[in-house]
């Protein structure tokens, strides 16, 4: 659990998340419902095989890749 600091885009057009704890994650499927906002609390857990499932409050929840 952690707050969006900053969102951004990476090289191939997909959207960043910084977390005030220092974590990048980008999102690697097409987000379902409202746009994250900077500011919003962020809670990410282990999905299927692998992958990982970021839940925003109030906005949905979409599928991210850890970069940093």
């Amino acid at each position: 659990e952690s707050r969006i600091t900053s969102i951004g885009g990476d090289s191939g057009g997909r959207r960043l998340l910084v977390l005030e704890n220092g974590q990048q994650w980008v999102q690697i499927e097409p987000h379902r419902g409202r746009a994250p906002i900077a500011g919003a609390p962020i809670t990410i857990r282990r999905g299927l095989l692998g992958s990982y499932v970021a839940t925003v409050e109030g906005r949905g929840t979409l599928r991210v890749m850890r970069t940093r």
